[in-house]
Order: structure tokens, then C-alpha cells, then sequence
């Protein structure tokens, strides 16, 4: 997860403490985790099946 998700997290979780809502503290959270679970880490795996020691380099040199 990126510190820009995790900022903005805090964000979200401000906002409905201040609306007095409780759904997007545990709405949000969960999104984020779908989000990480079946978007991200399949396509992660996806571009290093293809792609090999040329993706492995450059998640070396670049910040997730």
C-alpha cells in the first residue's frame, strides 16, 4: 500500500467521524483491501510472468 492510500485513508476516516457516519470507516478500509487483494497483486504477477528479469529491475528502481 502507498503512503497516498494510506494518507488519504485518514482522510476518509476524519470525514466520517466528523459526519458521524460510521460506514466509511469500515466501508472504506475493506475497499482498499479489495482493491490490494484482486486488482493490484494479480496484475503484479501478471507483468512479472510476461515480462521477467526486465519487470523484476524495474521494481527495483521504482517505488511501488
Amino acid at each position: 500500500m502507498s503512503l497516498k492510500s494510506v494518507t488519504g485513508c485518514f482522510v476518509y476516516a476524519g470525514f466520517s467521524l466528523v459526519a458521524s457516519a460510521a460506514w466509511p470507516m469500515i466501508l472504506i478500509p475493506v475497499a482498499l483491501l479489495g482493491l490490494h487483494f484482486f486488482a493490484i497483486t494479480p496484475e503484479e504477477w501478471y507483468l512479472e510472468e510476461k515480462y521477467g528479469d526486465k519487470y523484476r529491475a524495474y521494481m527495483a528502481r521504482v517505488r511501488r
